[in-house]
């Protein structure tokens, strides 16, 4: 409910509903391959940013065109652990090891936690994170810009 110090939900033809919670406007949205997801995204007391309302509705679209540099980033990622446990380095660590041949498999390891999107972080505004079978500790970030993949941050935040 609405007070004094709480900001009134705000309705965006595209996202939906918005409200606000710790200085962030929270919602959903989709992001093919993992259906949707929780929104996070910047903006002030009264309304989220507008810029940052336009990176969100241009996500879903801009992250499916990127879905196979992301695998095999994701990929990427994967395959030290998979020569560790091959080579018996994790013995007593993991029970097991998900066998992954190919990046394109990648996605039936991986599920998103949020999409965070902040256009003050000029780096990359836009951050996906995910969680991944094969890496149980970390969350990884997948981090756009410019309808590009920066990078894959190998541990960023809850």
């Amino acid at each position: 409910m609405p007070g004094f110090f709480r900001s009134d939900p705000f309705l965006d033809p595209r996202l939906g509903t918005l409200t606000r919670h710790r200085g962030r406007w929270m919602g959903a949205c989709p992001l093919p391959p993992h259906g949707t997801v929780d929104l996070r995204i910047a903006g002030g007391r009264k309304a989220p940013d507008a810029a940052a309302l336009a990176l969100a509705a241009s996500l879903p679209d801009e992250y499916a065109r990127l879905e196979a540099q992301v695998a095999a980033a994701l990929f990427e990622h994967y395959e030290p652990g998979r020569e560790a446990w091959q080579s018996g380095a994790m013995a007593g660590m993991i029970e097991s090891y998900p066998e992954i041949p190919r990046a394109e498999d990648v996605w039936a390891h991986v599920h998103s936690v949020l999409v965070d999107i902040d256009p003050s972080r000029r780096a990359f505004p836009v951050e996906v994170r995910l969680n991944v079978t094969w890496d149980e500790e970390h969350t990884l970030g997948v981090r756009l810009k410019d309808g590009r993949l920066v990078e894959l941050c190998g541990s960023t935040g809850p």
